[in-house]
């Protein structure tokens, strides 16, 4: 992305970019986690940073990842693990953004997207989405108790 920003800055070319508010999606992703969802995020966390899972990641192993295949998985997984934290970090995410690319007032637009997106957004914007959400709504952090 940066080296799609130095780019487009370079040669004068409108950058806009459409992904959520992070603050807002973290708030959103914890107040929709059940107590079992915030165990597993926890433990997920703390064994990524201390090692637990004994798999060392290199380079190949990131190149692995970024295969369409791979990255499908992992949000099945996700899904699978986690149904309110994949809801909130990818499914509402693709809506917002899709919404703000349909928005963009441009004839022609390149957009830089993660893997875990691709195929959302796809949908989205060609109409095969089954969930439609309120974008207004995904701006929004829940109360706090």
């Amino acid at each position: 992305m940066k080296e799609a920003i130095l780019i487009a800055s370079s040669m004068n070319i409108p950058i806009a970019l459409v992904d959520r508010n992070v603050k807002i999606t973290l708030k959103r992703a914890m107040s929709k986690m059940s107590l079992i969802e915030k165990a597993k995020l926890l433990y997920a966390v703390i064994g990524g940073m201390f090692g637990f899972s004994g798999e060392k990641i290199d380079r190949q192993k990131i190149e692995e990842m970024k295969k369409k295949d791979v990255v499908s998985e992992l949000i099945n997984e996700l899904s699978r693990q986690m149904p309110s934290v994949k809801e909130v970090l990818v499914d509402e995410r693709d809506h917002y953004i899709a919404n703000k690319i349909i928005n963009i007032n441009a004839k022609k637009i390149v957009c830089v997207l993660g893997a875990g997106h691709l195929e959302g957004i796809k949908n989205i914007l060609t109409g095969h989405s089954k969930i439609n959400y309120d974008i207004s709504s995904l701006e929004k952090t829940p109360k706090s108790p």
